[in-house]
């Protein structure tokens, strides 16, 4: 996502430099993982200063720092900042204000009490992994939330959590990612034969919980990775009207959804902005949304689909798609056009960067 977003800027006319830290690669290092304790403590991490004083960038984005980059070098940084906000990490742990099967706001509201996350082993379930971040915590969130910076949120529900705990209210700007347009042209939508249900196969991701209340009678492909993978391979065992496919690629994803009925989004933590969702609209697919998903909101501001809670909400949620897919499908779409397309979020990312170096965009 970072590097289409980059592409498209260079290609706009904008002079961007790239600075990535990749864990896969730096894992595979001696003492990696005690390195990067160290820095996430320290909020340091790869030198990244010497590389912003040679390029003399008008604007730094920080898409994620977290643990390779740290962000001790934010606060000693005096130009504009722009900072994505991916997930909770500067309030959260774990990065999703969720542990235990359930939504937590307990650090959030108290930043003073570090050992919380240490005594529930709130990243990697782990006390001593835990440590190291939750006791640089708040200085981390001070280094990003200082009021010259601003946060690009992805979603109207993740705006609202962002917008509780930062301390001026203008230093949030809602411009959602974008998705190239993968859909055949002109766009027609036609109901197709399944539902598509795709993600890591995490507890919070809530796709295990998905198969378990899948009604019989319609078919669902379901793709991913992760440690679930087991269990829901042997829960769709006896279903075939459940096909689970593993993990396919972006370009094998995008296929599967031109061929679908509708997009089911099971999440369970309050995600900022599932890519499944904005290619949903991009293929003009409803959605159907896990109420504490948070994205639930912008789909049904946006009118292309519903939420659930219960089995029974997700049967009437579903036939309620298939009754009404036309307008839906249109209405997913339509969001699409004018909320997602690159050239919307080119349009909205160039003004945003413009008014903090040159006033006001025109």
């Amino acid at each position: 996502m970072v590097v289409d977003q980059v592409k498209l800027l260079e290609k706009a006319g904008h002079e961007v430099c790239l600075f990535v830290a990749h864990t896969d690669e730096l894992s595979k290092q001696s003492n990696y993982k005690l390195r990067a304790a160290g820095w996430v403590l320290l909020r340091q991490g790869l030198e990244i200063s010497d590389r912003l004083r040679s390029f003399q960038p008008d604007i730094v984005h920080i898409h994620n720092t977290f643990p390779n980059i740290g962000t001790r070098w934010v606060s000693d940084w005096r130009d504009h900042v722009v900072a994505t906000a991916h997930n909770y990490r500067p309030w959260c742990v774990n990065a999703l204000f969720y542990r235990g099967g359930r939504e937590c706001f307990a650090c959030a509201h108290h930043p003073s009490q570090s050992y919380l996350p240490i005594v529930r082993r709130c990243y990697r379930d782990s006390a001593l992994a835990s440590a190291p971040v939750a006791l640089s915590r708040n200085q981390t969130r001070k280094d990003l939330a200082q009021a010259r910076t601003k946060f690009v949120v992805l979603s109207h529900g993740s705006a609202e959590i962002y917008r509780q705990f930062l301390p001026q209210d203008n230093q949030t700007v809602l411009i959602p990612n974008f998705v190239d347009d993968f859909a055949p042209s002109p766009h027609r939508a036609t109901q197709g034969a399944y539902w598509v249900a795709a993600g890591r196969l995490t507890p919070e991701k809530g796709l295990l919980d998905l198969v378990k209340m899948w009604p019989t009678g319609r078919e669902l492909l379901l793709a991913g990775d992760g440690p679930e993978s087991d269990e829901i391979r042997a829960w769709v065992k006896p279903r075939p009207e459940i096909r689970f496919v593993g993990q396919l690629s972006r370009t094998e994803i995008r296929q599967r959804l031109l061929g679908a009925v509708g997009v089911v989004f099971p999440s369970k933590w309050p995600e900022v902005a599932p890519q499944v969702v904005a290619e949903a609209a991009c293929a003009g697919l409803p959605v159907v949304s896990f109420r504490s998903a948070l994205i639930h909101r912008d789909v049904e501001r946006a009118g292309m689909g519903f939420s659930y809670e219960s089995a029974d909400e997700l049967g009437e949620s579903l036939d309620a798609v298939e009754r009404n897919h036309s307008r839906l499908s249109a209405s997913a779409r339509a969001h699409y056009e004018t909320s997602l397309s690159p050239s919307v979020w080119l349009s909205s990312m160039s003004a945003l960067y413009h008014s903090m170096t040159s006033g006001p965009y025109e």
